[in-house]
């Protein structure tokens, strides 16, 4: 679990039935919400969940291998990637470049939650 650093917001991760999703609550009754909807395990990890400085967005990984940094799995051959993610917007940052980080600081300013 990891709290906002403000808002009074947390985050965690529950499996459930294999398939691994973020969940999110806020004060005053903390109500859970599941945040993202994934149905059974396809053995894409999610981690490094992150609040923003705000606490009103939050960012995290979903793929790779998390606990050894080894393979990076191609999600476009993956049809329950594609299952999931139709529909969705997606974007591919470089955040060693200026650019690329400048970019990724712009779409958090305006994002209520980023994953």
């Amino acid at each position: 679990m990891t709290a906002a650093p403000s808002g009074g917001r947390v985050a965690w991760l529950m499996k459930e039935r294999g398939a691994n999703n973020l969940w999110v609550a806020a004060a005053p009754d903390y109500k859970g919400r599941r945040l993202t909807s994934i149905t059974e395990d396809d053995g894409q990890e999610i981690g490094e969940v992150t609040w923003t400085a705000d606490g009103k967005s939050i960012v995290y990984v979903r793929g790779g291998d998390l606990e050894t940094n080894g393979d990076n799995p191609n999600p476009e051959l993956a049809g329950l990637f594609l299952y999931l993610n139709t529909n969705k917007t997606g974007v591919t940052l470089n955040l060693d470049s200026l650019t690329g980080r400048e970019i990724f600081k712009k779409l958090i300013s305006d994002a209520d939650i980023l994953g």
